[in-house]
């Protein structure tokens, strides 16, 4: 993620982070077909397995974001001059 881009993601609420990988991942699943023809021209690999590839992925993405909606953890920023 560029820097520039990280202060939004960042300040944003879980629940947007969460829409957004849910979102990422309909996008993958949606596209799945174009995604294993580039992994196949690009690597050689039959497209089976291209698809296996996107798939799996995206089961990542998904883990991830269902991972956000369960999480109860809270994060805090260090203030440093508090701490120097």
């Amino acid at each position: 993620m560029p820097p520039r881009a990280f202060p939004a993601w960042r300040d944003a609420l879980p629940k947007d982070r969460v829409d957004v990988l849910h979102r990422w991942h309909a996008l993958m699943v949606e596209n799945a077909d174009a995604l294993d023809r580039l992994i196949s021209l690009e690597q050689g690999k039959p497209f089976a397995e291209g698809r296996g590839e996107v798939m799996y992925g995206a089961s990542y993405v998904a883990w991830f974001a269902d991972d956000g909606r369960a999480s109860t953890a809270t994060s805090f920023r260090s203030n440093s001059a508090a701490s120097a």
